[in-house]
């Protein structure tokens, strides 16, 4: 063989080199997810060596497949890539561990998945008829009889469900006629009258091992990301919805798809961006003293879950800011909210809303000194919040009163949450086991931007008061004879009912006696509080008393009460408060 031959076989063994490293890099764009290749390639070579000829070189082959997960009976297009290097015609074998090769075209082929779950190994062995082979391999998941069960409830505060019926208990209703859908599987449930949806996974088809779920109900619209289990594993969520805001739906999810983000809030914020709402990123979202800003629209933010709620505030350049948004917080549980943002340039052009109220309609056993709440779905202007308002009170078997405007301080005690959240609480207990129904008759409010809110006229809400008994003492500590106490409190007494603050020091009467000493001090009303620091807890159920002077050690001491006109926030005195006494030891 001549140099100039040499190096044109030496060129063309390069050229299949390269050519053989591009086709083994290819991959199948369209999978859904990652395809897990078992590449093992066997090539056979068969010795024509001679003086004058060289090897018989095998094929070089590379094959895909369109899915690596496929359902129950599903089908997967498979292609081969192969060349051989000496130009001979290349001849495809293709098979299966399971289920069968049902085409087989040129080089692509079709294989059906059986009817068993499991991985399964599809070969393909590609050959030149002169004994030169070579052959490659890849595996396919095969899953079938995995559900998504969710079941949707909606707060009965909202005044979505404010009509509904007063029978059921509890604070949360099934919420019917929610839309479920798997976008990305072509799937879709809806919730029936108990709010369950069940949803197949592995009829349609496309599978995977991860899809997004999305919930809509009229302007709520909720979307997550679920991870999907193994064959025949279901997964399971609850998601209830709470009222929410204006452009904004608020939900918890508890179950499977929250568990590695529960005690956290996922903040996703949208703008409009030439007519359609997209992602919004580098938004400053304030939860609390932390601050994070969105990408690709998204914050997961950490809260301190334990007190059941939190504020945020949502803020960009060119955006109408939220501010104070009060949202819930579960430990076991994710809140979600999705929330689009008004360009400051733009005129808000859908009526302000009262996302919720309290106590809601059908609500039983609420305590006699309850406020009224209405949270709002947007800011709104506090100053000219009562200056077209009717409210009507009826009381079953009672009174019928119109409260105007004007008359509201007359009735109401009025307290803002900032700018969304407003408080009617009654300056006089409301009559005890009564049926109450509230109705709003008008109320022409406007929102901090001067938008009227939507009417609401003939909205009503029928409850039921609690009993209210007389409070009475339940404990206190230290306890009759108790020894080893500390020198600096703190005393507490633990009453049985929330008590009203400022009763505390009407017509007291206070003695203190240091058996040891003989002495005896008398304290009177508010006298009281430059003896002890005072403080209310546990919804003013829990009095706590620091004494301002150390007592003396490890000596013994009779706290008397001789007069009292302690009250409960409705206005009932505390039975034998008057005859309440203990006697104890100091510590060293």
């Amino acid at each position: 063989m001549s140099f100039l031959q040499n190096g044109r076989y030496a060129l063309f063994l390069v050229a299949v080199i390269l050519l053989a490293a591009a086709l083994g890099g290819c991959t199948n764009a369209n999978s859904i997810a990652g395809i897990d290749t078992t590449d093992t390639t066997d090539t056979t070579l068969t010795d024509t060596s001679s003086t004058s000829t060289s090897a018989n070189l095998s094929p070089i082959l590379n094959i895909t497949s369109s899915n690596a997960m496929v359902g129950l009976g599903g089908e997967v297009n498979l292609t081969a890539d192969a060349i051989d290097p000496d130009g001979d015609p290349v001849q495809l074998a293709w098979t299966a561990s399971g289920g069968v090769i049902i085409k087989n075209v040129s080089n692509m082929a079709v294989w059906k998945a059986p009817s068993t779950t499991g991985s399964y190994e599809i070969s393909c062995l590609a050959s030149d008829g002169k004994g030169g082979a070579t052959s490659s391999k890849l595996n396919v998941a095969v899953v079938g009889g995995r559900v998504y069960r969710v079941t949707v409830q909606v707060n009965r505060a909202s005044l979505l469900v404010n009509q509904a019926g007063s029978t059921a208990d509890g604070e949360w209703l099934p919420l019917a006629q929610a839309k479920v859908t798997i976008p990305s599987l072509n799937l879709v449930g809806i919730t029936n009258a108990e709010g369950k949806a069940e949803i197949a996974l592995d009829t349609g088809t496309t599978v995977a091992s991860s899809a997004e779920i999305q919930i809509t109900y009229l302007d709520w619209n909720l979307r997550y990301v679920s991870q999907f289990p193994a064959n025949g594993s279901s997964v399971t969520d609850t998601v209830q919805f709470h009222p929410g805001y204006e452009a904004a739906s608020v939900a918890v999810g508890r179950g499977d798809s929250f568990t590695s983000r529960r005690g956290s809030v996922e903040l996703v914020v949208l703008g409009d961006v030439a007519g359609e709402a997209l992602p919004l990123n580098e938004v400053l979202v304030s939860a609390g003293t932390s601050q994070l800003s969105t990408s690709n629209g998204t914050a997961l933010l950490s809260v301190d879950a334990s007190q059941g709620e939190t504020r945020i505030s949502v803020a960009k350049s060119g955006y109408t800011d939220r501010r104070d948004l009060v949202l819930p917080v579960a430990l076991d549980g994710l809140t979600m909210v999705r929330m689009k943002l008004q360009s400051q340039n733009s005129v808000p052009i859908t009526d302000p809303i009262i996302s919720w109220a309290r106590p809601y309609n059908g609500q039983q056993e609420i305590p006699v000194t309850t406020a009224f709440e209405v949270g709002f779905g947007q800011a709104m202007d506090k100053s000219s919040i009562f200056d077209e308002f009717e409210m009507i009170v009826e009381v079953a078997g009672g009174m019928t009163a119109a409260i105007t405007g004007s008359a509201v301080p007359s009735f109401f005690t009025v307290e803002w949450s900032g700018d969304t959240i407003l408080r009617f609480r009654p300056k006089t207990a409301l009559a005890a086991k009564k049926t109450y129904k509230v109705m709003l008759s008008k109320w022409g409010a406007r929102t901090a931007d001067g938008r009227v809110l939507r009417s609401y006229g003939g909205v009503f809400a029928t409850f039921t008061t609690a009993a209210d008994p007389a409070p009475v003492v339940i404990s206190t500590s230290p306890r009759n004879g108790d020894n080893g106490i500390s020198r600096i409190g703190p005393f507490l007494v633990k009453f049985s009912r929330p008590m009203d603050r400022s009763s505390l020091t009407a017509g007291l009467k206070l003695d203190i006696t240091d058996e040891t000493a003989g002495a005896s001090v008398s304290i009177s009303g508010a006298a009281l509080e430059s003896e002890f620091r005072i403080t209310w807890s546990e919804d003013d159920t829990l009095l706590s008393l620091v004494p301002v002077r150390t007592l003396r050690a490890r000596s013994p001491y009779l706290v008397r009460i001789t007069s009292a006109d302690l009250r409960s926030k409705s206005g009932l005195a505390v039975a034998g408060l008057s005859q309440l006494w203990v006697r104890f030891t100091t510590g060293n």
